[in-house]
C-alpha cells in the first residue's frame, strides 16, 4: 500500500501505515489519506473552518468557504467582518453615525450607540422635531416659525423668535432690549431695562411722565407724573406740561403763577 501524505514527506510505518510525524495540510491522522471533514482544515485537520454559507465545509488546505459566508462574516475563510461592516460577505456598511463606526456583524445595530443627534437601532434617523443632541433628549430652543433645529447642534437656522438669541435661541434678549433679533430697547419702565423680552412690555408700570404698555409714550391731554395721574396747571398758550415733573416751561396764563401754574 502507499502511504498517505505524511508530513514532510516522511515515510509511513512500515506496518500500520500511519504518519508519525502528522500529516500535510488538508489530511487528517493517522494515516493521512483522507481529506479533512467535520468542519476542520489545514495540517492534521487541527483548524476550525469559519462561518461558511449554509454550514457547508471549507477548502480542506486553506480553509476558504468556496460558496461564500454566512451573514455577518468575511470571505474568504469567514471567521469575522472588519471594523465598520455587516451583513452577509460583509458587504453592507455600518452607519456612519454608529459611535467609533462599529455595529454587529450579523444586524448592523450600533455597539456603542448613536453619535449625537441620532437614534435607532442601526443610528440612521434624525432626532424627532423639536430634540437633539445626544440621544435626543435636549429641547430646542426658540426657534422662529416654530421651525426645527439642527439634530445634532440644536442651532436654529433660521434665526430666533423674537425675545431670544444665540444659536440655538435658548438665551432671552440682553437686559434693556427686547423683540426680533434682540434689536429694540425696552421703553421707560418702573424698574430701569426690565421689559419683557418677548413684547417689551413693563410688567410693574412706568416710570414718571410716561404711559402704555411699553411706556415709550410721554404723558400728554394736560397731564404729567406717575401713571400720567396729575393734572397740569394753567401753562402759557394752554400748552402741555412737562410729562415727568409738570413745569410750564413758557410761563403761565395771566392770573396764575410758580413753575406749576397752580398758584393764582
Amino acid at each position: 500500500m502507499i502511504c498517505g501524505h505524511c508530513s514532510r514527506k516522511k515515510r509511513c510505518h512500515h506496518i500500520s501505515g500511519n504518519c508519525r510525524g502528522g500529516c500535510d495540510r488538508g489530511f487528517q491522522r493517522p494515516n493521512c489519506n483522507t481529506k479533512c471533514k467535520n468542519k476542520k482544515y489545514g495540517r492534521n485537520c487541527n483548524r476550525p473552518c469559519g462561518n461558511c454559507l449554509n454550514k457547508a465545509q471549507c477548502h480542506p488546505f486553506y480553509g476558504y468557504c468556496m460558496d461564500g459566508c454566512a451573514t455577518g462574516f468575511a470571505f474568504p475563510r469567514c471567521k469575522g467582518c472588519i471594523i465598520g461592516k455587516y451583513g452577509e460577505n460583509c458587504n453592507m456598511s455600518c452607519s456612519a453615525s454608529c459611535k467609533r463606526a462599529v455595529c454587529y456583524r450579523n444586524t448592523g445595530k450600533c455597539i456603542a450607540g448613536c453619535k449625537k443627534g441620532w437614534i435607532g437601532d442601526k443610528c440612521n434617523k434624525e432626532c424627532d422635531p423639536g430634540r437633539y443632541g445626544k440621544k435626543c433628549t435636549k429641547l430646542c430652543g426658540h426657534c422662529i416659525g416654530d421651525t426645527k433645529c439642527h439634530h445634532v447642534s440644536g442651532m436654529c437656522s433660521k434665526g430666533c423668535k423674537p425675545g431670544y438669541r444665540g444659536n440655538t435661541c435658548k438665551k432671552a434678549c440682553w437686559e434693556g432690549f427686547f423683540g426680533l433679533y434682540c434689536s429694540k430697547d425696552c421703553g421707560h419702565c418702573l424698574r430701569s431695562k426690565h421689559c419683557n423680552h418677548e413684547t417689551g412690555a413693563c410688567s410693574e408700570g412706568c416710570k414718571p411722565g410716561y404711559k402704555g404698555t411699553s411706556c415709550k409714550e410721554k404723558c400728554d391731554n394736560y397731564f404729567y407724573g406717575g401713571n400720567c395721574s396729575t393734572r397740569c396747571g394753567y401753562c402759557f398758550g394752554n400748552e402741555q406740561c412737562h410729562h415727568i415733573d409738570g413745569t410750564c416751561k413758557n410761563g403761565c396764563i395771566e392770573g396764575f403763577k410758580g413753575s406749576y401754574c397752580t398758584e393764582g
